[in-house]
């Protein structure tokens, strides 16, 4: 029974395209012909090809918390795929996206997606939709914290959902930009936790070693 809630969870369906609530706000910036960190950071992000990502996801809906091990091979101009390394039950588990469909891979056997909430988020999505959120989204705040004893600079994004509504995706950068840690926020209610453990990043052909990414283990 926890295998199939497991693979219920999983099984969503929703277009990973998300409309921006705007473009970064450059301010005085912008009015100088500037353009600070942040954007900076973003227009790196828009650069990369592709990345291969693991991190610990914690889902919470309704009050239930589920923790995943999730490994993302994201692709920026095609397929992506999502594989689940923990729980057991659910290992070798596989959600594929072409930015319309889902399709879920078990055992060589590809089964059509459910749907799932109001905005019909998934752990399987939730990755690949953080990346969509840092190279897409509005940048609404910026800050500096720190994360286990790193310093990192804070990104909050603002992006709206398929369904229209709101999602606030925050993401700590470490000193090379890659991602540390994340939460994604629907309507007030952080549903995902996001704890990266690896992040190897691929600028496009034309532009290799042209980011200022370090690809490495986080």
């Amino acid at each position: 029974m926890r295998m199939k809630k497991g693979l219920c969870a999983l099984m969503i369906s929703l277009p990973l395209l998300l409309c921006a609530c705007g473009v970064l706000n450059g301010g005085n910036d912008e009015e100088e012909g500037k353009k600070d960190g942040a954007q900076l950071l973003q227009e790196e992000y828009q650069s990369l090809a592709g990345c291969d990502m693991t991190a610990r996801v914690r889902c919470d809906w309704d009050g239930e918390v589920t923790d995943y091990t999730l490994r993302c091979v994201w692709n920026a101009g095609g397929t992506s795929s999502v594989e689940v390394l923990e729980p057991e039950l659910l290992r070798g588990v596989r959600a594929e996206f072409d930015r319309e469909t889902l399709t879920l891979v078990y055992d060589g056997v590809s089964l059509p997606a459910g749907t799932l909430s109001a905005e019909e988020l998934s752990p399987a999505q939730c990755l690949p939709m953080l990346m969509d959120a840092i190279r897409k989204g509005y940048i609404l705040e910026k800050g500096a914290e720190q994360i286990d004893g790193q310093d990192c600079a804070r990104l909050l994004f603002d992006v709206t959902g398929a369904g229209g509504n709101k999602i606030h995706d925050t993401v700590w950068f470490g000193t090379d930009h890659i991602p540390v840690h994340a939460e994604v926020e629907v309507d007030g209610t952080v549903v995902f936790t996001v704890d990266f453990t690896e992040f190897q990043v691929q600028t496009a052909a034309r532009e290799e070693g042209s980011s200022g990414l370090n690809a490495g283990s986080v």
